[in-house]
C-alpha cells in the first residue's frame, strides 16, 4: 500500500515498483488506491473481505 496520490509529485515509477515487487514476491497482487478519488479502494476492500489475508496467514504459520 502506498500513497498513489503523491506519485506524480515525487516522480514515482509505478512500473519499476511493480517489477521490483514481482521480483521479490512473484504473483503478489498489487493494488493502486487513491484516498483522494477513491480509485481502487473497493477492489482492495473486496480482497480483504474475501479472506485472502486470513488464509495466507494460516498457511504461513502452518494452520488452517
Amino acid at each position: 500500500m502506498t500513497k498513489s496520490d503523491l506519485a506524480a509529485a515525487v516522480e514515482f515509477d509505478e512500473a519499476a515498483a511493480r517489477r521490483s515487487i514481482q521480483s521479490v514476491r512473484p504473483g503478489r497482487e498489487v493494488f493502486k488506491g487513491s484516498a483522494k478519488t477513491g480509485e481502487g479502494i473497493g477492489e482492495y476492500l473486496e480482497f480483504l473481505e474475501s479472506g485472502h489475508v486470513r488464509s495466507r496467514a494460516a498457511v504461513a504459520v502452518g494452520t488452517k
